[in-house]
């Protein structure tokens, strides 16, 4: 069964049509009130149809667990006000720089499409953040920045400090070199 017949019997409609977009438009056709499902589904369909297979993560050799308070200890020493919002008691991080970087070049969050208040920058760093729990059960923080009416992440890396993350271009900062006019992070509420 190709594509074309898999959407036709699955929104049940019956057409002699040469594509997918000509299939779909004859069922829109057809079925009306299920006009916003199957534009839906053809995003999808279009997504896994250009899904290149992931490869698998990398290796993470070194990870340091820390504590709760380490963590807000941490992000008060950075001296912004930041506003913790704890998730967890206990944490593992990267290591190394390295580390990171590995984790960071691997993620595909930055592949995704950018759409304007349905999947946008704290869509884009909520993504990242369940990512890398997800493949290397490492945490990163999810930067909810009123201030520069932006989202990003913070990777804390023990030996290294703190680094802004834009997960959108996968561009890293150190905390101190951040371009304050895209992440503020002065006083902004930071889950982890």
């Amino acid at each position: 069964m190709n594509l074309r017949e898999y959407l036709c019997e699955l929104l049940g409609c019956k057409t002699d049509c040469s594509t997918e977009e000509e299939a779909l438009r004859a069922c829109l056709a057809q079925n009306d009130d299920l006009e916003d499902t199957i534009w839906n589904l053809k995003d999808k369909i279009r997504q896994l149809e250009l899904l290149v297979p992931r490869p698998a993560p990398p290796e993470i050799e070194y990870v340091a667990e820390k504590d709760t308070a380490w963590v807000q200890q941490c992000l008060e020493n950075l001296g912004l006000n930041i506003i913790r919002l704890p998730l967890d008691a206990k944490y593992r991080f990267p290591a190394t720089k390295k580390e990171a970087m590995k984790i960071i070049a691997w993620d595909w969050t930055d592949q995704l499409k950018y759409v304007r208040d349905h999947f946008d920058c704290p869509d884009f760093a909520m993504h990242f953040m369940v990512m890398t729990n997800l493949y290397f059960r490492i945490q990163v923080a999810w930067v909810i920045d009123y201030q520069s009416a932006h989202s990003y992440n913070l990777v804390i890396i023990p030996d290294d400090n703190v680094f802004v993350l834009e997960p959108q271009s996968d561009a890293l900062y150190f905390w101190t070199r951040r371009p304050e006019q895209f992440y503020h992070l002065k006083g902004a509420p930071v889950a982890i």
